[in-house]
C-alpha cells in the first residue's frame, strides 16, 4: 500500500494519523482527504501538496492555542490563509462589505464555532472555537514586537527558505543580521518594529557615514548593515501585515571602490603549493583542501560540504559532483555543477577519498586557519588576499586560456547570460579544457606552467 494513501470505492484519499503533537488541537484518529482520482500516479504527485496543508493546518491550531500572544496572531493569519480568508482585523471588516461578513458568519457556523459558543456559556470546559473565530472574524490581536525581537521573529518566519541551510550556514547567516539590529537598537532604542522610522534610517546612515569618513570602514561595511535592517523590516511588515512603509529603502552609501578579492599569480600559487614550509603549520585535511582548490577552483565551503559519495575517483573521468543536500543548501542554483580532477587537485582528492569531516559544515574554521597560516608566512600580498584568492586565480587562468564562456560557468558554478540549448559541456569536454591550464607535476603535460608536488 502506498504511503499515506488508501482507495476507498476505487477513489484514492490522502490518509493519515493525526500525530501525537496536534491531538490536543486536532481531535480525530485520523484524517483522511479525498483526492478524486483514479490514479495512483496522479495521486502521488497531488499528496504532497494536501500534505503540506494538512501539517500547516495543524500549526495553525496549535499556535491559535497557544499562550504566546505572538504565536497566536501567526496562527490566526494561516488558519484564516487556510480557510479561504486573507486575515483582516474585526475593525476593518466592520468597515468593509457586508457580504464578506456573512461568508465569514457562514463559515464559522459550517464549523460549528457558533453553536460550541453557545453551549459553551453552559459548560465551561466545553472548546468554543476560539482559534477559529479569532482567525476568521479578526479577533486576534498583534502584540508589540521590539526590534530586540525583531530579527528571532524575522528567522521563525524565514525558516522555510533557511531549512535546506546546514547549522553553520544558519549562524553565519543570522551573525550579519543580528549586528545590524544592535548597530540600530544602540543608536535608536529599543523601540515597537512598527515605530522605526525614516528619521531613525537616516540617522544609522549618518553614523555609518561617520565610521567610514573618520574610522576608515567601508561604504560595503554600511551597505551590508542597511541592506540587512531593509530586508528584516520589509519581510516583517510582509508577513505581519504591520502597514509599516520602507524606512531603509535607497540609503545605500556610494562605493566607488570595488572591494572585490585579489587573485594570486601563477608564481605565487606555485609557491604555496611547493614550499614545504609554507603549509607546515595546517593539519592534513586543511593542506589537501588547498590543493584541492588550486585545479577546481571551488568554494572553499563545497569543498568542505563534500562526502563519499560526491568524490568519484573511479570514474572514467574522475570528478567532483556539487549537489546540494537536505541538511545543506549551496550558494546559488547554479553553483550545482561537475568538475572533472587534474594535477594536484585529483592526488589531493586520492588521499581525501571520504572528504573532509574536520571542516564538513565548518568553512568559516578552514578560512580563519588557513588565512593566518598564509598571513604569518607573508603569502597574502595584500589586505585583499585570501584562501579564496585561489578562486580567482582559477578564473585568471580560465580567462587566459580563452575557455569558451559556457565552459567556464559550468566549472565556476555561476549563471549563464545565454540563453541555455542541450544539455551542456559533457564531462569529457570539460576536461579537455582543464588540461590545457593544469598545473601538474609532469614538467611534460601539455599546458604545465611550473612543476608541483603533494606535501
Amino acid at each position: 500500500m502506498p504511503r499515506r494513501l488508501i482507495q476507498r470505492d476505487g477513489i484514492w484519499h490522502y490518509y493519515r494519523r493525526v500525530p501525537a503533537r496536534f491531538a490536543t488541537v486536532d481531535s480525530r484518529t485520523f484524517v483522511m482527504i479525498s483526492l478524486e482520482t483514479r490514479d495512483l500516479d496522479r495521486a502521488e504527485k497531488m499528496k504532497a501538496p494536501v500534505e503540506r496543508e494538512v501539517e500547516a493546518y495543524w500549526i495553525a491550531l496549535l499556535r491559535g492555542g497557544s499562550t504566546d500572544l505572538r504565536e497566536r496572531y501567526l496562527g490566526a493569519i494561516e488558519r484564516a490563509r487556510l480557510e479561504g480568508f486573507e486575515y483582516r482585523p474585526a475593525a476593518d471588516l466592520a468597515a468593509g462589505d457586508v457580504r464578506e461578513i456573512l461568508t465569514r458568519l457562514d463559515r464559522l457556523e459550517e464549523l460549528g464555532v457558533i453553536r460550541d459558543r453557545e453551549l459553551a456559556a453552559d459548560d465551561p470546559d466545553r472548546p468554543a472555537g476560539e482559534s477559529a473565530a479569532a482567525a476568521i472574524a479578526g479577533g486576534a490581536v498583534m502584540p508589540e514586537l521590539l526590534l530586540s525581537g525583531a530579527l528571532d521573529q524575522f528567522f521563525a518566519l524565514a525558516r522555510e527558505t533557511l531549512r535546506f541551510k546546514s547549522k553553520d550556514q544558519i549562524r553565519r547567516w543570522k551573525a550579519p543580521r543580528l549586528k545590524a539590529v544592535n548597530n540600530l537598537i544602540a543608536l535608536v532604542g529599543d523601540k515597537p518594529v512598527t515605530q522605526t522610522t525614516r528619521t531613525d534610517a537616516l540617522a544609522l546612515r549618518a553614523w555609518w557615514v561617520e565610521r567610514v569618513v573618520d574610522e576608515g570602514y567601508t561604504p560595503n561595511s554600511a551597505n551590508k548593515d542597511i541592506g540587512h535592517l531593509a530586508q528584516i523590516l520589509e519581510g516583517l511588515n510582509e508577513k505581519l501585515e504591520l502597514g509599516m512603509g520602507a524606512p531603509f529603502a535607497k540609503l545605500r552609501l556610494q562605493d566607488d571602490e570595488e572591494r572585490r578579492r585579489a587573485a594570486f599569480s601563477v608564481e605565487q600559487l606555485v609557491a604555496i603549493g611547493t614550499d614545504p614550509r609554507h603549509l607546515a603549520e595546517l593539519n592534513d585535511e586543511a593542506r589537501l583542501i588547498i590543493l584541492c582548490m588550486i585545479e577546481t577552483g571551488m568554494r572553499p565551503s563545497e569543498i568542505c560540504g563534500l562526502e563519499a559519495d560526491d568524490i568519484l575517483l573511479a570514474h572514467n573521468v574522475p570528478h567532483v559532483k556539487v549537489r546540494p543536500k537536505p541538511y545543506r543548501q549551496l550558494k546559488t542554483p547554479y553553483s550545482e555543477r561537475d568538475i572533472p580532477l587534474v594535477g594536484i587537485s585529483l592526488e589531493a582528492f586520492r588521499q581525501a577519498p571520504e572528504g573532509f569531516p574536520r571542516y564538513r559544515d565548518r568553512p568559516s574554521n578552514l578560512s580563519a586557519l588557513v588565512n593566518k597560516a598564509l598571513r604569518v608566512r607573508g603569502l597574502l600580498p595584500t589586505e585583499r588576499h585570501s584562501l579564496y584568492s585561489i578562486r580567482h586565480t582559477f578564473q585568471d587562468r580560465l580567462n587566459a586560456a580563452n575557455m569558451p564562456d559556457r565552459i567556464q560557468t559550468e566549472l565556476f558554478g555561476h549563471k549563464f547570460d545565454r540563453p541555455k540549448y542541450g544539455d551542456g559541456p559533457t564531462l569529457e569536454h570539460k576536461l579537455e579544457w582543464l588540461l590545457k591550464i593544469a598545473i601538474t607535476t609532469d614538467p611534460g603535460a601539455r599546458g604545465a606552467t611550473a612543476q608541483m608536488r603533494l606535501l
